[in-house]
């Protein structure tokens, strides 16, 4: 497994122990729709990355979320 993809499916491990309520999945998918790039290829570890940032806010407006609650 590379790096970027270690590093995602840790990132997303802490989202869903703060309480995430996205699957890997749709995270993925709904960033793909969002950029409009669903039928572009993309190199995996750069993707990855990327998806690690997009799972990082998650997180922290999770987090947020639950302080101001």
């Amino acid at each position: 497994m590379s790096q970027s993809r270690e590093n995602k499916i840790k990132c997303f491990d802490r989202y869903i122990i703060r309480g995430g309520d996205m699957t890997l999945h749709e995270i993925e998918t709904s960033i793909k729709e969002t950029l409009d790039i669903t039928d572009v290829p993309l190199k995996p570890d750069v993707f990855d990355d990327f998806i690690t940032l997009v799972i990082e806010k998650l997180t922290e407006h999770k987090i947020k979320a639950d302080a101001n609650d």
